[in-house]
């Protein structure tokens, strides 16, 4: 009787007496939480905490995952962004792995193939990729698991497959033209279409180029086989991509830029964000929308405002 009892006692218990709004219970554990676009990216950083590694480490095996789970969001082409909270110590650190265009993608070239404005599609649009020089610059910084370790989910999902989801779906089907226009359709157009909800996708080729860069760290990627297949394909398309451009960023004269932006409001409410090629300033201009009327006129001068950069430490 008591078994019966008691569920009863919770059925007629008023939603007031949680004290909380929402349906679902918190989540709560002892070794950190992660949150991403995708279950599989999140439970494979989980299992790094569990493992002992840090929020740095997390953040790399997730990452290095999405590259997987969504090609068309993230992946080792693109570039980095992170800030970092320590909380025992309050300190911030931001970091900024963003590359540039390449030394001969110049106004007058882009102007000579008949663009009056930057493309935002095609090989034109491609920049130096600041991601694995960020995952290496994040992992020297705050890392604690052996580099190695970190990449061992993407690799299985990229050799094993994973169903895609509705969401990534969607997104595949909808840029099916323009892949098709691309030289990579045996990748990405499985059978020659974009894969449906629940469909198994593999990406070898990812998983072989992970596997060199937790062998062989950025090297691979900015000097190695990585390097040169990039300038290979660069090349096929037209791109005019160099293997100095490649190599400056990775392992060059140009490390990652470790710095943050804090800025202050009058309610005392702290913003954190990567300092200028991450539009911070933008973001900043876009926080004074949040101040009542009298306080955006009796804001100071951009000369004085209260913000600051903080070089890493």
């Amino acid at each position: 009787m008591a078994t019966a009892f008691v569920p009863s006692l919770f059925a007629q218990m008023p939603h007031s007496a949680l004290d909380r709004t929402d349906a679902r219970s918190m989540v709560i554990s002892r070794r950190g939480i992660v949150a991403s676009d995708q279950v599989l990216a999140s439970q494979a950083a989980a299992e790094i905490l569990a493992r002992g590694g840090s929020a740095a480490d997390a953040a790399i095996a997730a990452n290095a995952a999405m590259g997987v789970l969504e090609p068309m969001l993230n992946g080792i082409g693109g570039d980095l962004f992170v800030i970092e909270y320590n909380a025992k110590t309050g300190k911030l650190t931001g970091l900024n792995s963003s590359g540039w265009a390449p030394e001969k993608l110049t106004p007058a070239f882009l102007r000579g193939k008949g663009f009056k404005k930057m493309p935002q599609f095609g090989i034109y649009s491609v920049t130096v990729p600041g991601a694995v020089a960020g995952w290496w610059a994040l992992h020297k910084r705050f890392g604690k698991l052996p580099w190695k370790e970190l990449f061992r989910p993407a690799i299985y999902f990229a050799t094993h497959g994973y169903p895609v989801t509705q969401f990534v779906a969607a997104y595949w089907k909808y840029a099916q033209p323009r892949l098709e226009k691309g030289i990579n359709t045996q990748v990405f157009l499985p059978g020659g279409e974009a894969p449906k909800v629940g469909q198994i996708f593999r990406n070898p080729a990812y998983a072989k180029a992970l596997e060199l860069i937790a062998n062989d760290g950025p090297e691979a990627f900015y000097r190695g086989p990585i390097a040169k297949a990039i300038l290979a394909t660069s090349k096929k398309a037209g791109g005019v991509m160099s293997a100095a451009d490649l190599a400056a960023l990775g392992i060059g004269p140009h490390p990652a830029h470790l710095t943050v932006t804090l800025v202050w409001t009058p309610q005392r409410w702290v913003w954190a964000g990567i300092a200028v090629s991450a539009a911070a300033i933008a973001a900043c201009l876009a926080l004074v929308l949040l101040l009542p009327p009298r306080r955006r006129t009796a804001a100071p001068a951009p000369e004085s405002a209260p913000t600051r950069a903080e070089p890493a430490r």
